[in-house]
């Protein structure tokens, strides 16, 4: 007995190729979606915000010496001896930083800044206690940078470096053998650099 498909089986057949076929470019069209997802993936994972240090033989980076210049000349800015114009003054800087020589660099450094800002004002600046008519002792507190970082992963990564110089000042009159007078002077500031996505960046930020 020969079998001939009648009408409903035929379409029922069509039916079942047409879902054959949609699920077929379904599962193309899916397959191409996963490696450029994959890709995309990979990209922003495997991005980082690296940042390489080279600097002098101090062991300060670029930044640290942008920071803490920053701060100290906040200092430096605020000082005014211009009641002593004339007078010969020694002057004398104390840090807590290790010394190699009779000064160490961050000392020389800052005595060269503060030398500088008396002879703007009149004041003669001597080089032995000897010829001085005063002596200033400027004693560096606190004078350095700490690091901070911040950072919401894959999205944003935040470094911020912030410097500190804290100096007491004391004025000697070596004539009398007496302290004339004293003041403090703080400076601050901070540089920040932000990365988007750890690669889009730095935003720099100084203050």
């Amino acid at each position: 007995m020969v079998y001939y498909p009648s009408q409903a089986d035929v379409a029922g057949g069509i039916a079942l190729m047409g879902i054959f076929h949609n699920g077929k470019r379904i599962m193309c069209s899916r397959g191409a979606v996963s490696p450029v997802l994959s890709i995309f993936l990979l990209f922003f994972l495997s991005a980082c915000a690296t940042q390489r240090y080279q600097g002098p033989v101090s062991g300060l980076s670029a930044n640290s010496q942008i920071i803490e210049t920053v701060a100290l000349g906040k200092v430096v800015d605020r000082l005014d001896l211009g009641a002593y114009s004339g007078k010969k003054i020694f002057l004398d800087v104390v840090t807590l930083t290790e010394r190699f020589t009779e000064r160490s660099p961050e000392e020389t450094f800052i005595q060269s800044w503060i030398a500088e800002k008396l002879v703007e004002q009149g004041v003669r600046v001597v080089s032995s206690e000897a010829d001085a008519d005063l002596r200033l002792t400027a004693r560096a507190r606190a004078f350095g940078v700490d690091r901070v970082r911040r950072d919401l992963p894959l999205i944003y990564y935040a470094e911020v470096v912030r410097g500190l110089a804290d100096f007491h000042f004391a004025l000697y009159d070596l004539k009398e053998a007496r302290l004339v007078t004293t003041f403090d002077r703080v400076g601050k500031a901070s540089l920040r650099e932000s990365f988007w996505f750890y690669m889009i960046g730095p935003f720099r930020t100084l203050k």
